[in-house]
């Protein structure tokens, strides 16, 4: 069991980063939209002291994204080399800045906390990843 929630917390991280390698994992649809909410759910996280992450739930998103591309037929290695992949980091980083942007926020404090109440209220799969912080 601490075997599965180390390897859970370290892929969270990793996919809160955004990535998955020149293996193909980047044209998957459900998958880069996956790593994507979650993403962008831990950059809000981190960077507004006023909203948390539901941990639970983002964990069993992360095991559902790891068992779809392990059923798709990726290796464990291919996973892991996207998810530490610098080049698709920054694609999903420009990626959520853009959307940021769409909504009329900047990526500073107060453009992450709107952006997270926002998601929260939409109940939208980036908001299912969030909660205020009491």
């Amino acid at each position: 069991m601490y075997r599965v929630m180390m390897a859970s917390a370290v892929m969270s991280v990793a996919l809160a980063q955004g990535a998955l390698a020149q293996s193909g994992l980047r044209d998957e649809r459900d998958l880069d939209e996956g790593l994507y909410v979650i993403g962008l759910a831990q950059e809000i996280k981190k960077k507004c002291p006023d909203i948390a992450s539901r941990k639970f739930q983002r964990t069993l998103e992360v095991l559902k994204l790891r068992n779809r591309a392990l059923q798709l037929g990726y290796t464990e290695d291919e996973i892991r080399a996207h998810v530490k992949s610098d080049a698709e980091k920054a694609r999903l980083r420009e990626r959520a800045a853009e959307y940021m942007k769409s909504k009329g926020l900047t990526q500073n404090r107060d453009g992450y906390c709107a952006l997270g109440r926002l998601e929260m209220e939409k109940k939208s799969s980036v908001g299912a990843l969030l909660r205020p912080d009491d």
